[in-house]
């Protein structure tokens, strides 16, 4: 019909500044030079940024190249996220007098955590060739999200039961004194879920150092936020550790399991991502606790059946497991998935 136009939106076809993920894959496919031609199976996609086949030349007059965002429009996607997700509790925001002292204690955090999840966007782009895409929107909806998780379960794990308004997703902050130090490990949590765990131990060691060099600039600029206190990397560090730890301290090991770097990380991370339906992949070599830690939480995560009373709150949790090989196919992977949902 003539007032029917096609618009598409295309990922761009372009190779990877940096060849280190190309790597990150089942082990058969890099036992050969060529990639895979020991086994038969190649990837011709494996250097691409996205999974995409060239556009026709036929399309390229008609295509329009709108690039990327930019660190400032990048800046205020991302006070705008904040502000949907985590409105005032008790009041309109973003009050420009400044009249209202609540109004400005939460103008103040939203500005902190503003900055500081924007300079965790640069740094993640830089230590990965200042390749664009490695992060982008999707992490700052991922790290409102579980924010809000770390504020109410952080809490309840501390023996707290107000925690501040919790309405169709949205968590209406609290910023008093008595929440500040929660809002503060909600922080400290957030960020090391979202973009600490994605790192090297050299690069978590610079970003540790950037989180502290980006808080000292932001009390520069407004000096109510200095009770968020991120001023040393290595307390940053021990605190991470120590709030992992009071999560897992709540999970049955069984005998003979020894609760080392690996797994504590291993059952933090998919606690978190389980409990908000957020993707994860755990790679790594044999022997570092992956499938140890899911058993663990299978074994933890029983809804109102649970041990302990932190995880009666939270739902039990089915595991539908399936093992890929060379001879996996998609439809069989699909049908894992189709499995799972009939459990619903």
């Amino acid at each position: 019909p003539p007032e029917i136009r096609i618009i598409s939106c295309c990922n761009p076809y372009r190779l990877r500044k940096s060849t280190e993920l190309e790597d990150v894959a089942l082990v058969f496919q890099h036992q050969s030079p060529d990639g895979g031609a020991a086994t038969g199976i190649t990837d011709p996609m494996k250097r691409l940024v996205y999974r995409v086949h060239p556009l026709p030349e036929s399309l390229i007059d008609v295509v329009s190249d709108f690039g990327s965002l930019t660190e400032k429009s990048e800046e205020i996607y991302i006070n705008a996220i904040l502000r949907k997700e985590l409105p005032m509790l008790g009041g309109a925001d973003g009050d420009a007098d400044g009249g209202n002292p609540l109004t400005g204690d939460y103008d103040t955090f939203i500005f902190a955590f503003r900055e500081l999840l924007c300079q965790s966007q640069i740094y993640v782009r830089e230590v990965n060739s200042n390749e664009r895409s490695v992060v982008s929107m999707r992490d700052i909806a991922r790290a409102a999200k579980v924010f809000k998780w770390f504020i109410k379960y952080y809490s309840k794990l501390r023996g707290a039961t107000n925690v501040g308004g919790d309405e169709d997703g949205v968590m209406y902050l609290d910023i008093s004194t008595e929440m500040r130090p929660r809002l503060r490990t909600g922080v400290v949590l957030t960020l090391g879920y979202c973009y600490h765990s994605r790192l090297d131990r050299d690069q978590r060691w610079g970003y540790r150092r950037r989180v502290c060099d980006a808080w000292k600039k932001i009390c520069n600029e407004n000096d109510q936020a200095d009770w968020l206190k991120l001023d040393d990397a290595n307390e940053l560090e021990a605190m991470l550790t120590r709030t992992q730890l009071e999560f897992v301290s709540q999970m049955d090991l069984g005998e003979g399991i020894a609760l080392n770097e690996a797994l504590r990380e291993n059952l933090f991370m998919l606690l978190v991502s389980i409990m908000n339906q957020i993707p994860i992949l755990l790679i790594g070599k044999p022997g570092c606790s992956k499938s140890l830690a899911m058993g663990v939480l299978q074994n933890n995560l029983n809804g109102d059946v649970s041990h302990r009373e932190f995880f009666k709150s939270m739902p039990a949790v089915d595991v539908v497991a399936y093992q890929c090989s060379p001879l996996s196919t998609p439809d069989a992977i699909l049908n894992a998935f189709h499995s799972a949902r009939q459990l619903n």
